[in-house]
């Protein structure tokens, strides 16, 4: 029982549609849709599991008029086992003209809320200090990132919480040490005539510890309105997307992923959904389709 081979776990949330809404891994994507925009965002993850990761979304983000400093604030919710976290990120940026696009750079505030929840577990020994915690832990760390994007491309790199924080009562933590993660993303729009758009993206998040994980994705757009994808993950996953463009202001998308191999497996898939609003009503003014 003292021995143990290889160990893996999931320290930040994943996501399949990072490509279309990037605020989630790059403070510095803020304000890149030249509009005041609202998303939802919501993943049930291995649904079929007892205690598996569900996350919920809620961001805006949008340029600051008369000036080139961008503004967001994102509000996560995320469970895991019986395990809560409720995370409000403010985040502000620069946005500098560069050719035909535009180079930001963003840092955000990241102020996490923990509930442990053992109260909801069947506990053996009454008396043990750790499962004797109930109440919620405070933790605000940094979070930074650059992001480039023109009218065919973009790349961005970031660290979500350059700053670990830690606790000094480790004994009566839910959680030893923020880690650095360091992610880098980037997509490429390929015309191929005038109704179909190919895209292909690129994510790699490298851990301060751990595994690097990666994920390669191929978008096709059909008529500017309706988005068709599949992702592969270095996780042995495979997740298929799709986006409808509903019209200038709305954008409702779907993913599911998959398991590759059973004995991976945790026993089933997970369903992402996003919706997303673009206060963007004068049409004279998008004169092209915005493909990131």
């Amino acid at each position: 029982m003292g021995a143990a081979g290889s160990l893996q776990a999931q320290v930040h949330p994943l996501y399949s549609q990072y490509m279309h809404d990037a605020t989630a891994i790059n403070p510095a994507y803020a304000g890149s849709a030249d509009a005041l925009t609202l998303s939802l965002h919501g993943r049930m993850q291995w649904i079929s599991a007892d205690g598996a990761p569900t996350n919920q979304i809620l961001s805006a983000h949008t340029p600051l008029p008369g000036s080139r400093l961008v503004a967001g604030l994102r509000l996560q919710h995320e469970s895991v086992g019986s395990g809560r976290r409720m995370q409000l990120s403010p985040a502000l940026g620069y946005r500098l003209p560069v050719g035909k696009g535009h180079i930001s750079s963003g840092l955000s505030a990241n102020i996490n809320r923990y509930t442990p929840g053992y109260r909801n577990l069947l506990i053996y020994h009454d008396d043990d200090a750790v499962f004797a915690l109930q109440e919620s832990q405070w933790v605000v760390t940094l979070g930074t990132g650059l992001y480039y994007e023109s009218p065919l491309m973009n790349i961005g790199l970031s660290v979500p919480e350059i700053l670990p924080a830690t606790r000094p009562d480790q004994e009566r933590s839910i959680f030893s040490r923020h880690l650095r993660q360091y992610v880098f993303h980037a997509g490429r729009a390929i015309p191929l005539g005038a109704d179909v758009v190919l895209k292909p993206n690129v994510l790699l998040s490298v851990p301060e510890r751990g595994a690097a994980y990666a994920d390669a994705n191929l978008n096709v757009l059909f008529r500017n309105a309706l988005w068709l994808g599949a992702s592969y993950r270095s996780t042995q996953q495979l997740a298929g997307l799709v986006q409808l463009q509903l019209n200038a202001q709305w954008r409702l998308g779907y993913s599911w992923d998959m398991p590759l191999r059973e004995q991976q497996g945790y026993g089933s898939d997970t369903h992402e959904i996003s919706l997303q609003y673009s206060f963007i009503f004068d049409r004279s003014a998008v004169r092209s389709p915005r493909y990131f």
